[in-house]
């Protein structure tokens, strides 16, 4: 009998988790939205590398989304040249700038102008120019 009652809970946990309703006490528990994994890569050098994988709501600005997971220094008041992360930043006397590639392509925008509405990979890499 108790093999009975666990299944029949099991079941009844199982269509309130897929969004059905229960006759009675129970009502229909709205679904949680959608999240996109983003997968974050710093490249600073070959000795020094970071990463962190985060799964965020669709729309989620990537530059908050930096700023939170890394400690971020910007050249400008506006926020738009990063000039290091998490303490990583050009060496003195090279001629360096990080570069951003957004799943395997060169960024074609700032970070602050990026949502992420897919899942995605962000690189960032301190490169010479």
């Amino acid at each position: 009998m108790k093999k009975v009652g666990f299944l029949l809970l099991a079941v009844a946990i199982l269509a309130v988790l897929d969004g059905a309703t229960l006759t009675g006490a129970v009502t229909k528990i709205p679904k949680m939205p959608d999240k996109r994994q983003v997968s974050i890569e710093v490249i600073a050098d070959s000795a020094n590398t970071l990463s962190a994988s985060v799964m965020v709501e669709p729309g989620t600005n990537a530059r908050d989304l930096m700023e939170k997971l890394f400690q971020m220094e910007y050249a400008d008041s506006g926020r738009k040249f990063v000039k290091s992360i998490a303490g990583f930043g050009p060496r003195r006397f090279k001629r360096e700038y990080w570069s951003l590639e957004i799943d395997g392509d060169y960024a074609q925008v700032g970070i602050a102008e990026i949502r992420v509405e897919k899942s995605m990979k962000l690189v960032w890499r301190l490169v010479a120019y």
